[in-house]
């Protein structure tokens, strides 16, 4: 690509369609020399440089009932090894923004061991902006195409079933208490096996990890 600050040409990406293979169908190798799509890893901000790896750009790169998931893996939905939604109620937000933009909860999750090791993947600030999240007594529940942009590359994540560890940061103002110290991991088809992870006392700015259960629909001791 074209450097426009020293007019040079670079190595590198700006764009999806800078990538050979960003319109070319997926399949099942997403090694860098097997690859048949691959996308620009700038987080589609054109003023940053990225690089052109392995995954698709969106579910046209995709097979038929398959969809792109946050990872940039093609998967079908409701696939049993997949993340379906992340639900949680709060106990009390002290401190917190009275608006419906409050920050949100930050979360870095490793789920069970797959071919490549162990899976994971970051969500965006969970917080829906045109309402309240994080109320005394009010669950929330972040799921589907609505919320793809809030759960980032947790977005339908394949974590091999489970959550087996989460870090949770809070980034709006004050701190969060959660109501039983939980949240819920909804795997499978209809997202009805949960992974428990828990966590005592209010979390705030600086990242925590939370202790996770083994087993479906486990509950916070």
């Amino acid at each position: 690509i074209c450097d426009t600050d020293g007019h040079v040409c670079i190595a590198g990406c700006k764009k999806h369609s800078d990538c050979t293979g960003f319109d070319k169908e997926c399949t099942d190798d997403y090694t860098a020399d097997g690859a048949a799509c691959f996308f620009c890893n700038n987080d589609d901000d054109e003023n940053v440089v990225g690089e052109c790896v392995p995954g698709c750009v969106n579910d046209e790169n995709c097979k038929e009932k398959e969809i792109c998931n946050g990872q940039h893996r093609c998967t079908n939905v409701g696939g049993p090894n997949n993340l379906v939604n992340i639900t949680f109620t709060t106990e009390s937000c002290s401190g917190c923004s009275s608006n419906a933009i409050e920050g949100g909860m930050k979360l870095t999750l490793t789920g069970r061991r797959g071919n490549s090791g162990l899976t994971g993947c970051v969500t965006g600030a969970l917080d829906h902006t045109n309402q309240i999240d994080y109320a005394a007594k009010t669950e929330a529940v972040f799921e589907g195409e609505d919320d793809k942009d809030i759960l980032d590359s947790c977005y339908l994540a394949n974590l091999q079933g489970a959550v087996i560890e989460a870090k949770v940061e809070w980034t709006g103002e004050g701190s969060l208490t959660l109501m039983d110290g939980k949240i819920q991991f909804g795997m499978f088809d209809d997202g009805t096996c949960f992974s428990t992870c828990c966590i005592s006392g209010p979390i705030g700015s600086e990242e925590m990890t939370m202790s996770c259960l083994d087993g479906c629909n486990s509950e916070c001791p």
